[in-house]
């Protein structure tokens, strides 16, 4: 009777193992379209985050560059107010000169002012472009200081 008992239960065992372990097809390929299902939409918000952390990242270099070149256009602001106090000491003819000039360089310093407070950092512009433009323009405007300075100075 033990031994009856036993195989009866080893049979079951091995029985409800099988059956248990063999899902149809039909729960397997369910399962399987779930899963890509989740990974689908798990790769979505992965692609959406990375989109905001870029979007995030120049918009803060974007605001950097702003707060840099507004310093450095404050900046030649304060060198024409000094060139101004400066020719005050010159003779007529050579204030006149330097005048134009410091005139000259104050136009293209409010230009610039300008060009950087119009620009709209939407994502969809060359923001790479107008960095490296700007940036040459207001290097060339700060040798254009230099070179007016020289000049007084003679």
């Amino acid at each position: 009777m033990k031994k009856t008992i036993f195989t009866l239960a080893a049979a079951l065992f091995v029985a409800g193992a099988i059956l248990s372990g063999c899902s149809s097809d039909a729960n397997k390929t369910e399962d399987a379209e779930l899963k890509v299902e989740d990974a689908k939409a798990d790769v979505k918000d992965a692609e959406q985050n990375l989109t905001e952390a870029q979007q995030g990242a120049e918009i803060s270099d974007f605001q950097k560059f702003k707060n840099e070149c507004n310093e450095e256009i404050n900046n030649n602001e304060r060198r024409i107010a000094e060139l101004r106090v400066q020719i005050k000491n010159e003779n007529r003819e050579a204030r006149e000169k330097d005048e134009v000039k410091i005139n000259a360089l104050e136009k293209r310093n409010t230009e610039l002012k300008i060009q950087l407070d119009a620009y709209a950092h939407d994502g969809k512009s060359d923001w790479q472009e107008f960095k490296t433009e700007f940036k040459h323009d207001l290097k060339g405007l700060g040798e254009a200081f230099k070179n007016i300075t020289v000049s007084n100075t003679k």
